[in-house]
């Protein structure tokens, strides 16, 4: 069962927030990715894990940016959102 914390909704509401150049909830989301940790949706503590660091790695990003490491991102953020993504 998923927390609405868990990973897979962090990340989907990460990749929303990215996808429609909205700053705040950007930000906000990537906010959540820290509390995400240790909410796991099934497949452990990797997921959330993987989710801090990509969103640490974001952090330095601003909105829309492209580059090799937002790609980067992104696709692992994709990975980690499954099916979530909106």
């Amino acid at each position: 069962m998923l927390t609405m914390d868990s990973p897979a909704n962090v990340a989907a509401g990460i990749l929303r927030a990215w996808e429609r150049n909205d700053a705040p909830r950007f930000r906000s989301e990537l906010d959540r990715a820290s509390g995400a940790v240790g909410a796991t949706d099934g497949w452990g503590e990797e997921r959330a894990e993987l989710l801090a660091a990509v969103s640490t790695e974001m952090r330095r990003l601003e909105v829309g940016e492209r580059t090799d490491t937002s790609a980067a991102c992104l696709g692992l953020l994709r990975h980690l959102a499954g099916a979530r993504i909106c």
